[in-house]
């Protein structure tokens, strides 16, 4: 390598983007002497982007050794497509080079498909939550990566997941490995039977800090169960589970699951997307079964963005559901049944008592064009009677302040849902003597 092409290099990775008149100019190179240059360089690290008088020119770095990924989506019938391929440029900037139509990545914030940092419509693939932690654990040592996901860089997450993320959320499938583990024929021995012994021994495994699977997010002790069915499909389930419930505090984080239960059949009832939810008691244990929606019988997949991701990239993550759906839909990510959907939940959930309604508790489906619809809403439940992490109990939800004129409308279907449910948990004998008390008044 001669000194020119040195100092072209070195130009070119001081730059995210550049065109052939900016690095002729910051070399003093006539146009041939700099296409000879560029012809020169290895083509595994020099990055076109566009063509014809467009052209600009990156400097690809190695992500776990590779300068290239490519990136697949699983179908509902389980069929792979490629989408993009995944350039990592210099500095932590990627550049998506699409392969098949797909607007909804596309945004004028970020022209060329470039992004200054991890994509974010992938965003959600990085560990979060209970299971993320233990997955992150289990990666930490082989890997030699931070044990706390949050600490990982993109590149960390990349060697991660291309290597043990076959069961990601969503339909994304990073890389030639995941993909290879994604389509591998299933376990014969999988169960057919959901049992007690079954729940509770996955209920074990998971305490004991071993990895049960997907990286969910979210603080609820869970694990992730498939089964086979008789005809041959499979049945992709997200289990929650409460500890012994003869202690008081196992007993609230019971009631806070069969309160997830009821909610989902309320606002289903009321033509609201919910999870699919059933309650199962076993080894005085409570189990939350909840049927994964981005999952297919047919071993397939659906993709989702949450709302954490498209408010990161395009919003504010210190919105509330109701103020984020206003302006998701003027920008025309949701329509207009979306947007007042979002706000009744948002609602609903401050009428309940329901303290952690993060951007990341709520998710959309993600399809190659917008509008994105809402995909069932999950985690919905008053977690402002969550045990204290001192071991005390709170006594009742707190009232919320009144909406915003805007929201009136929303607020007031909420209100009627919250009503609903206010009646059923005080009807309701499975719930402890306690959490029935925190709703005999408003």
């Amino acid at each position: 390598m001669n000194e020119r092409e040195s100092q072209l290099i070195a130009e070119l990775r001081r730059r995210e983007l550049a065109s052939g008149a900016e690095l002729a100019a910051a070399l003093n190179m006539s146009q041939p002497t700099l296409s000879r240059a560029l012809a020169a360089l290895p083509p595994s690290r020099l990055h076109r982007v566009g063509g014809g008088r467009s052209t600009r020119y990156a400097w690809r770095r190695e992500v776990a050794g590779r300068t290239r990924w490519p990136l697949y989506r699983l179908d509902e019938a389980g069929e792979p497509h490629r989408v993009a391929t995944l350039h990592p440029l210099t500095g932590a900037a990627w550049h998506v080079e699409l392969e098949a139509p797909w607007p909804s990545m596309r945004s004028p914030l970020f022209p060329n498909m470039i992004f200054p940092d991890w994509p974010w419509f992938l965003d959600d693939l990085r560990p979060m939550g209970f299971l993320g932690r233990l997955f992150a654990r289990t990666c930490a040592d082989l890997l030699r990566v931070p044990r706390d996901p949050r600490a990982w860089s993109a590149e960390q997450t990349v060697r991660a997941l291309s290597r043990f993320g076959s069961d990601l959320p969503g339909a994304w499938i990073l890389g030639e490995d995941m993909l290879a583990s994604v389509r591998a024929p299933p376990s014969d021995d999988l169960p057919a039977t959901l049992t007690s012994n079954l729940l509770l021994s996955r209920a074990e495994y998971v305490m004991e800090g071993r990895w049960p699977g997907s990286s969910a997010a979210g603080e609820q002790p869970k694990y992730t169960l498939e089964l086979k069915n008789k005809d041959g499909g499979h049945r992709s389930l997200l289990v929650k589970f409460s500890g012994d419930i003869s202690n008081p505090v196992q007993a609230r984080w019971a009631d806070l699951l069969r309160a997830e239960h009821l909610a989902n059949g309320i606002l289903r009832a009321a033509g609201i997307a919910a999870a699919q939810t059933t309650l199962h008691e076993a080894g005085n244990r409570v189990f939350l079964l909840g049927e994964r929606f981005d999952r297919t019988p047919s071993r397939g997949r659906r993709a989702l963005v949450s709302l954490h991701a498209l408010n990161a990239a395009f919003g504010d993550v210190n919105r509330n559901w109701a103020a984020s759906a206003e302006d998701l839909h003027m920008q025309g990510w949701v329509d207009e049944t979306g947007a007042g959907r979002m706000g009744v939940l948002w609602w609903f959930g401050q009428l309940i008592g329901n303290t952690d309604m993060h951007d990341g508790n709520l998710s959309l489906f993600f399809p190659p064009e917008p509008p994105l619809q809402l995909a069932p809403v999950y985690d919905m439940t008053p977690m402002a009677l969550a045990p204290r992490p001192d071991g005390t109990l709170p006594e009742r939800p707190p009232i919320p302040a009144p909406p915003p004129p805007e929201q009136t409308l929303a607020y007031e279907q909420a209100k009627t849902l919250a009503k609903r449910f206010r009646e059923q948990v005080l009807h309701e004998k499975a719930f402890s003597v306690s959490f029935r008390n925190a709703f005999l008044s408003e």
